[in-house]
């Protein structure tokens, strides 16, 4: 099985890029995305999914869970991209744990790597992006910082990506940031976001772009983990890369305060 890393070798550049992920405002958006792609030419890199229904067209699907993986990929005709973690246990004994909603379920790595391998024979790119001897994004860039006395967490962190587009991290976090954050690799000037729109806090539920509802459990240290992974790291990170965000108004990035964004089209 041949795979590629997802770095500036292997991915060609574009000034535009559009972030799709699975939450309602893809639903709501999915008309003017369409158009903002045709317009800025922008390549678009989705989370989970390829959004075939809506009818976006994605030139990468970001996949970082096992049993995601193995549930969507038939079903996938573009390009996909998979942290180095998931990469690496596909090779291993021991079987991988995911989280599906509320539950968890044990899948096992021959069933993942099969699921790849007939992926990759059917004539599509598997791309590996991190590296699998370091740790995720999240744990190496948190344990630098530090948390003041007053428990504020305003820490700006900033992502390495050497200069050949490659990232010391062998996971990202959710499939949604993890495209956001790996789509520097393309190198562009400005990325539209839509689809990331999170839960509330207290909240035990999910909504998708379809309308479907996904259930959870212990929601609010998710919730946490993702803001924190959004505004004090994906965000600096994008700043120092000089890339310009864009956003709806009526997405909810996970709750951030979007000032910095470009907010472009229709108001809900």
């Amino acid at each position: 099985m041949k795979t590629r890393p997802f770095n500036y070798k292997h991915v060609p550049q574009s000034d535009s890029v559009v972030i799709v992920g699975g939450g309602p405002s893809t639903g709501v958006y999915a008309e003017e995305v369409k158009q903002y792609i045709k317009d800025n030419n922008s390549k678009v890199f989705s989370a989970n999914y390829s959004y075939e229904s809506l009818g976006i067209d994605p030139d990468y699907v970001f996949i970082g869970d096992a049993f995601k993986f193995v549930d969507v990929i038939g079903s996938i005709d573009s390009d996909v991209v998979i942290p180095a973690k998931l990469f690496s246990r596909m090779h291993r004994d021991k079987d991988m744990i995911s989280e599906v909603g509320s539950s968890y379920k044990k899948i096992s790595p021959s069933t993942v790597l099969s699921s790849a391998m007939e992926f990759c024979d059917s004539g599509h790119r598997l791309f590996v992006v991190g590296n699998a001897k370091y740790r995720s994004a999240y744990r190496v860039l948190k344990g630098s910082g530090y948390l003041s006395d007053s428990g504020n967490d305003k820490i700006n962190l900033v992502a390495k990506i050497d200069k050949k587009g490659n990232f010391p991290y062998n996971y990202f976090g959710i499939a949604g940031l993890s495209a956001l954050l790996t789509s520097l690799a393309i190198r562009p000037k400005k990325i539209l976001v839509v689809g990331i729109d999170g839960v509330e806090e207290g909240v035990y539920q999910k909504e998708m772009f379809d309308g479907s509802l996904v259930l959870f459990d212990k929601t609010d240290t998710k919730r946490d983990k993702d803001v924190f992974f959004l505004s004090n790291i994906i965000m600096p990170t994008m700043k120092a890369n000089g890339v310009q965000l864009e956003t709806f108004s009526g997405v909810r990035m996970h709750g951030i305060d979007k000032r910095s964004f470009d907010v472009v089209g229709r108001s809900l």
